[in-house]
């Protein structure tokens, strides 16, 4: 939030230049009210980053955040009140007359109206800012004048393979040799039998069950091989998607025989990740599965052993919490990435105390390493570590409390809680998020780096603190752990919302702000992008679900005067009829890109001619 403010406070005050302060404060008949505003800003600013680092366990500071968020979105709104209507003066005076103010700005609030509306919102403001400027003297705060913490320098740094510093505890091989014996051993009792992994949340159940995964005996051994993350949330309909592969089918009466026939009389192997009840199994899949070839095997993981016995496991194996000098190895693999562990033996001491806090829980380790890598490998640096309060925050699971959140610099914290609007296990491509930390102004690009370089080492310090996984399929996605997901939903309870099927979830009870949501399982229709004109990348997917011309036209691509990148897809491997062909061609001929479109990407198209805008050379096709 330290970076909201600033980021209000720079922005509001860019606007009004120093020679236009006094005219300003004439024209909105509010005279000395923006200095003060000002002034209370700069005062509550200081203490912003210390609050931060209390509000998990102090519910006055916690309160007295929320108020001052609420004020900040109402600040907000009347910036944004100024944009539109300096917006409006400027088109207006630009399609008028040649000779304009020189500051939008001053053009838009010489209206009575508009400047009567922004004045007394001032005024509300200061009368707002004014209370809780008198509750933050009672909280005890402590004035830091700057974010004490920096992101990591990438030069400073190098990664190694995040599968061999994930090894977890000195049997782990032992143990994956074990279960992949197990597993591609002939047993005759059912054609699909199921084995399970327990242990607590964080332990390193997946690392685990990733390694079975990629082992080359389960290679060569099955057919067909899928990975299922299911989540405590978990849908019908998505997870026989994921399983099917199929994209357009939207019920579980249709998607069950193609689950069937796609799968029948192939021995497959199926890793069902986090599961949290066994009617997965027993109401979903059991059926649906029956039919694959003798050998099959299903291997899930869980926390609740009651759910492997549930779903008549054949074989359970336990993962327990790693032993002292395990905890220690990787701690050192994951503070010194360069593989030089020596570098820090010398503080083995400190260090297996703090590895005694993380209770052998190997995230919990992975968690404080993160923390660690940006510290100097010194007695105080890592003292300090372990003598943070952050080890007896409240109100956060057990598993996590070495996540020291409050020792992220404030841009990584907004980027880091922005991860949770996402579902649960989601892969988040790097190159979305880092453009949305950009349009949501997270990101602060100085010296000779542009925002997106930014927003990129933002992505890798992230990843480098253990807060995000990169997908080991896809270095350009990673997701995050559901214990972390679940820290960083609680850090967004009071201005977030997920939207699950129509229904709300996730979100306190109490009213709230809402600055962010998130649609998950829904669909955004081509009318609702009519509106938005000043879209500047657009990707639109599934196209062969668009049921009409009409439809594709109501979304008036061309008219979108700001695009400069299109991304049109359809699903790949399709096996289109003839109509579905024709139709596809005629809602592509009705995504005519603008001319100002730079870049044009299309993937899966099936029809027999591409549309007659491509022949245009106002448009250049990469």
């Amino acid at each position: 939030m330290a970076m909201i403010l600033d980021a209000f406070v720079s922005i509001f005050f860019e606007l009004l230049v120093e020679s236009a302060k006094k005219e300003v404060d004439m024209l909105l008949g509010v005279p000395g009210e923006i200095k003060k505003l000002q002034n209370k800003l700069r005062k509550i600013s200081n203490v912003l980053a210390d609050a931060e680092r209390k509000r998990i366990n102090d519910k006055n500071v916690d309160d007295w955040l929320k108020e001052l968020k609420d004020f900040m979105y109402d600040a907000d709104d009347i910036l944004d009140l100024y944009r539109i209507e300096a917006d409006k003066c400027s088109e207006a005076s630009s399609s008028t007359s040649s000779v304009c103010f020189p500051f939008p700005l001053l053009s838009c609030i010489r209206k009575p109206l508009v400047a009567h509306e922004i004045g007394t919102k001032i005024r509300d403001l200061n009368l707002k800012l004014e209370n809780i400027s008198r509750l933050r003297s009672d909280l005890n705060l402590e004035l830091t004048s700057h974010d004490k913490q920096q992101v990591t320098s990438p030069s400073s740094r190098m990664t190694s393979s995040v599968g061999d510093i994930d090894i977890v505890g000195s049997k782990i091989e032992e143990h994956t040799q074990s279960l992949v014996d197990s597993l591609i051993k002939d047993d005759g009792r059912r054609n699909i039998l199921v084995f399970a992994i327990v242990g607590a949340g964080g332990i390193g159940k997946t690392t685990l069950a990733q390694r079975i995964y990629n082992d080359q005996r389960i290679q060569e051994e099955f057919s067909v091989k899928k990975w299922v993350c299911v989540s405590q949330e978990f849908d019908d309909i998505n997870l026989l998607k994921d399983i099917s592969g199929e994209a357009q089918e939207q019920s579980r009466s249709s998607l069950e025989p193609k689950v069937e026939s796609s799968l029948g009389g192939k021995k497959v192997f199926l890793v069902l990740d986090d599961i949290w009840t066994a009617k997965v199994w027993c109401d979903l899949l059991c059926n649906t599965l029956k039919s694959c070839a003798a050998g099959s095997r299903i291997l899930v993981t869980t926390r609740n052993e009651q759910i492997t016995k549930q779903m008549m496991a054949v074989h359970t194996h336990h993962v327990h919490k790693l032993s002292s000098e395990d905890s220690w190895s990787l701690l050192c693999k994951k503070v010194v990435l360069t593989g030089e562990e020596g570098e820090i033996q010398h503080l083995k001491d400190i260090g297996m105390k703090i590895v005694e806090k993380c209770d052998g829980l190997p995230l919990a380790i992975k968690m404080v390493a993160g923390v660690l890598c940006t510290k100097e490998k010194t007695r105080r640096a890592w003292n300090g570590v372990f003598e943070s309060t952050a080890w007896s925050t409240s109100g956060l699971p057990e598993e996590i409390k070495g996540a020291l959140y409050q020792d992220l610099p404030s841009c990584l914290k907004q980027c880091f809680i922005y991860c949770s609007l996402f579902p649960e296990d989601y892969r988040i491509l790097k190159k979305d998020i880092t453009a949305l930390w950009i349009a949501e102004g997270f990101v602060k690009a100085e010296g000779s780096s542009t925002m997106e370089e930014t927003a990129e080492e933002y992505c890798r310090e992230l990843i480098m603190r253990n807060l995000l996984q990169p997908c080991l399929d896809d270095q350009m996605a990673f997701q995050m752990h559901d214990l972390l997901h679940c820290l960083a939903r609680y850090l967004a309870r009071d201005e977030s919302s997920f939207l699950r099927k129509g229904h709300e979830a996730g979100s306190s009870n109490e009213p709230m702000k809402l600055r962010k949501s998130n649609r998950t399982e829904e669909y955004y229709t081509m009318e609702e992008l009519r509106s938005l004109s000043r879209l500047m990348d657009l990707s639109i997917n599934k196209l062969e679900c668009i049921s009409s011309s009409f439809e594709a036209k109501a979304a008036e691509i061309r008219n979108k005067s700001k695009l400069t990148t299109l991304g049109l897809s359809c699903t790949l491997d399709l096996q289109p009829t003839e109509d579905e062909m024709k139709r596809i061609e005629e809602v592509f001929e009705e995504l005519h890109p603008p001319r100002c479109l730079e870049e044009l990407r299309i993937w899966g198209y099936f029809g027999y001619e591409f549309p007659r805008w491509m022949a245009e050379t106002s448009v250049e096709l990469n």
